[in-house]
C-alpha cells in the first residue's frame, strides 16, 4: 500500500513532535498517536490511555465527555455551559439506557425542528446511535497498554495521519478510543518508517526505544 503527502501538506501544523506507538499483547493491538509537548507529552497520554482502558476513566452516556469513574458513576459535569444530564448515571461502558432514552426523546420531536435546531438534533441522534451500537455488547477490555517506541520528528500530524491511512484495514473500530489497530507493533513501526521515508524526514527523525532516552 503506497501513500503519499499529496496536497496535504498544506493542511498539517509543521511543528515537532512524537509520534508514538502502544502495545498491548494482551488484547493484540496497538495504538499510534502523537504529541508535541515532548516526554511527558507521551507519558502523560499512555497514562490518560490506560485509564480509559481500565475505565478508571469513563464516557458520559449523554455528551461522550471523558470523566474520572466516581464510584461507579459519570460524576456531575458541565456541556456548553449546561450540566449535563448525563451526571450521576452509569457511564456507557456500562449502560446505554440513558442514551437510548435521549435518542428516542429526540426523534419523537424532529418532525417539528426546522433549520439549524433540526440539523443540531439530527446530529445528536446520529453520534448517540452510533455509540450505542458501539457499546451494546460492551466487555471490559484486557490487559495494559505499554510504551514500545517513538519517533521524535518535524510534521508530527502529518507523519500520524498518513501512518493511520497506511494502517486503515486494521484499525478497530469498537475500541473504546480512537488509532487502536489489529496489528502487531513491528507493523505499525514498519509503517510509521515508510511515512517518514516518503516525507524525507527518516534522517532526521530520532526513534526511542525507551522514555528515559528523551
Amino acid at each position: 500500500m503506497h501513500v503519499s503527502g499529496g496536497n496535504q501538506l498544506s493542511t498539517f501544523s509543521y511543528s515537532t513532535g512524537s509520534v508514538y506507538i502502544f502495545e498491548n499483547p494482551v488484547a493484540q493491538r496497538v495504538k499510534v498517536g502523537m504529541t508535541d509537548i515532548g516526554v511527558n507529552g507521551v507519558i502523560d497520554r499512555l497514562k490518560d490511555v490506560n485509564d480509559m482502558w481500565a475505565e478508571r476513566k469513563v464516557s458520559c452516556q449523554i455528551c461522550s465527555g471523558r470523566l474520572m469513574n466516581v464510584g461507579g458513576f459519570v460524576p456531575q459535569h458541565v456541556k456548553s455551559g449546561r450540566p449535563c444530564i448525563g451526571g450521576g448515571n452509569l457511564p456507557i461502558e456500562k449502560s446505554t439506557a440513558l442514551a437510548a432514552l435521549r435518542l428516542q426523546q429526540i426523534m419523537d420531536r424532529l418532525n417539528d425542528l426546522h433549520g439549524a435546531e433540526r440539523a443540531s438534533a439530527t446530529r445528536m441522534a446520529h453520534n448517540l446511535t452510533r455509540r450505542i451500537e458501539k457499546y451494546r455488547d460492551h466487555v471490559r477490555p484486557e490487559g495494559n497498554w505499554q510504551f514500545n517506541v517513538a519517533f521524535r520528528t518535524e510534521r508530527v500530524a502529518e507523519v500520524e495521519s498518513l501512518t493511520h491511512k497506511r494502517l486503515a484495514e486494521y484499525r478497530d473500530w469498537r475500541a473504546p478510543f480512537g488509532e487502536v489497530f489489529c496489528c502487531t507493533a513491528l507493523e505499525a513501526v514498519e509503517a510509521v518508517e515508510v511515512i517518514l521515508n516518503e516525507l524525507g524526514l527518516s534522517g532526521s527523525a530520532k526513534r526511542r526505544t525507551r522514555l528515559l532516552e528523551y
